[in-house]
């Protein structure tokens, strides 16, 4: 990270950090994480411009175009379809083994599990630098959210976590990921 996440910009935090976490195992994922903080704060700093604001901005503007010019041969960065599917297919892979381990261990989800979710949940949150998400990705995110929170509350209470859906609104019950192609298929 380049300096501490101003306090105007926290919401941007969880972003940063995936893209700092990311940075060399996965640079595509980075950049698009960095890039979807830099929108968010672009629009944050619209009401709040203070100089540390403007500061942490104009650094994460230039960490973006550095990473960009890095990648600028990868289609995943010159190309909004191959980026969007290499970032869902990421997002999912991640997801997908959350889920597994929730549901296919019968209750033993652990810390490690809720913080796979949440994970998930922010990189298909990323999906969004590509503009609206549809509603499957944004129950995705809804349910890898509830998931990490409903886990860490069972292990905080001292009890075993319920698997799968436990606790969720029946109307968001047993979500799973459509093909990992799918998305792809319908914007190209």
């Amino acid at each position: 990270m380049l300096t501490p996440v101003p306090d105007a910009f926290k919401s941007i935090t969880a972003f940063v950090q995936r893209a700092d976490e990311l940075a060399v195992r996965e640079p595509v994922v980075s950049y698009y994480c960095n890039f979807y903080a830099v929108k968010l704060a672009i629009d944050i700093n619209a009401s709040h411009q203070s100089p540390e604001c403007q500061t942490y901005l104009l650094g994460m503007l230039d960490t973006l175009e550095a990473a960009k010019a890095a990648l600028k041969d990868n289609e995943a960065i010159t190309n909004d379809v191959v980026g969007y599917a290499h970032i869902e297919n990421f997002a999912l892979k991640i997801f997908n083994a959350a889920d597994t381990e929730d549901v296919g261990r019968a209750g033993k989800a652990s810390k490690k599990t809720a913080k796979s979710f949440l994970a998930a949940s922010t990189f298909l949150e990323v999906l969004k630098v590509f503009g609206a998400v549809d509603e499957s990705v944004e129950e995705k995110i809804r349910y890898g959210r509830f998931k990490a929170v409903d886990i860490l509350k069972a292990l905080k209470e001292g009890r075993q976590p319920t698997p799968g859906t436990g606790g969720e609104p029946a109307d968001q019950s047993e979500v799973r990921p459509p093909s990992l192609h799918s998305k792809a298929r319908a914007r190209g």
